[in-house]
């Protein structure tokens, strides 16, 4: 008798609960249909953004290898359109078309235009401080010859932090810089580090090296009286826009 009662009361409790779900259903079931399509429509659009994104992304690259063909088969002109053509997109490749044509110009001798670039790329919203540093040590090697050293210092001093990723080529243009304004003092410091720091690249250390050298003498021709100065500009530091990096690389800690 038990047993039946309890199948009883659990076949009643399955009714209840289906007239409650049909309630529920009448009252609120368009609005979850709704919601329903809602979600699968989000999903199938961010599906389709996702897939545009990888072709827009596609589409860059082989505009962004195309570019570099141009300026490796000695046809700057093409080259140089096509990068500021895609330095237009956002996104990575934007980015690095800015970038890589910044330093065709500078190769060609356009510095201004390169200058202007790089400052432009240092100042943008949203980038990556490693790049946006790299921008600023870029622009201030094309202008190291024009530019009074203090005026130098103050453009480049953060970047000569031990933290920060392009020190050594900051503490290189530094040196460079003072020494070029007869700052011996102050050239001496700079490439003092460089040359003390083992993780100094080979050629950085070795230009440090070479111009301390030139300071050392210039010191000792002065302590004994002599007139004897280093000849400034002589080493070529990696600022050198002959010698700098045409694209930013794994940075040097």
């Amino acid at each position: 008798m038990a047993d039946q009662f309890d199948a009883f009361k659990k076949e009643v409790e399955e009714d209840l609960q289906r007239e409650r779900m049909q309630k529920l259903w009448e009252q609120y079931g368009t609005y979850i249909i709704g919601a329903a399509a809602a979600f699968v429509l989000l999903v199938a659009g961010w599906k389709l953004l996702e897939n545009r994104r990888n072709a827009a992304t596609e589409a860059n690259a082989a505009k962004y290898t195309a570019a570099l063909k141009s300026l490796n088969e000695s046809k700057a002109e093409d080259g140089q359109k096509a990068l500021a053509a895609l330095a237009t997109e956002a996104g990575g490749y934007g980015l690095l078309a800015k970038l890589r044509l910044a330093a065709s110009q500078a190769a060609e001798g356009k510095t201004d235009q390169a200058f202007t670039a790089y400052e432009a790329i240092a100042r943008q919203s949203g980038v990556d401080k490693v790049i946006a540093d790299y921008a600023r040590l870029q622009s201030a090697m094309l202008k190291v010859d024009s530019t009074p050293w203090t005026e130098t210092k103050t453009r480049l001093i953060d970047l000569a932090v031990d933290s920060n990723p392009w020190k050594h080529s900051a503490r290189e243009l530094l040196g460079f810089s003072a020494f070029k304004a007869g700052q011996l003092a102050d050239a001496k410091a700079e490439f003092e580090k460089l040359v003390a720091d083992r993780t100094t690249p080979p050629a950085i250390a070795e230009r440090a090296g070479v111009v301390m050298a030139q300071i050392i003498q210039a010191e000792l021709a002065k302590a004994q009286g002599g007139q004897s100065t280093p000849a400034p500009g002589s080493p070529a530091p990696a600022g050198d826009p002959k010698s700098a990096p045409q694209t930013p690389g794994t940075p040097t800690k």
